[in-house]
């Protein structure tokens, strides 16, 4: 079963000690259902119809993909986004995105390239980050970091 939870990660992209519940030691791995309720699964697989952000904040740019991801998943559960500032500078960033059938994956990177942020998935939510703070974070910590211009 070990074997079979490792390529389910492969496959979903999915970190395998998250299958297993964060436990490497547990044998059990997580049924379908859970995998598909971790924010990674969620991200891939909600495809929002439009999104059209114009001149917003990071953290409202955050709150609206969260209601938006709500709105489009069958089960009303979405992906839980939040923004954490530590500089002065980053509450005056803004972002202009406009997609239409986008998965909140594709939504949530065109927001971090334009802010200059990255993102860490987190076991029932999404972070958005500075990158210069998700640089200082130890390697065995997960993030995505959004491509330089």
């Amino acid at each position: 079963m070990k074997l079979h939870a490792q390529i389910i990660a492969l496959f979903l992209g999915l970190n395998a000690a998250l299958l297993t519940g964060g436990c490497a030691s547990q044998n059990k791995p997580l049924t379908p259902e859970q995998v598909m309720a971790a924010p990674d699964a969620r991200l891939r697989s909600i495809i929002l119809t439009k999104i059209e952000l114009l001149n917003a904040p990071i953290d409202d740019a955050a709150r609206y993909l969260t209601q938006q991801s709500k709105e489009a998943d069958p089960e009303k559960v979405g992906v839980v986004i939040t923004y954490r500032h530590f500089g002065v500078g980053d509450a005056f960033t803004r972002v202009n995105v406009k997609m239409e059938h986008a998965t909140v994956m594709q939504a949530l990177e065109e927001v971090c390239r334009q802010s200059r942020c990255g993102y860490l998935v987190e076991k029932h939510r999404v972070v958005v980050l500075s990158e210069e703070y998700l640089k200082s974070l130890q390697p065995r910590k997960r993030f995505f970091s959004s491509p330089r211009l």
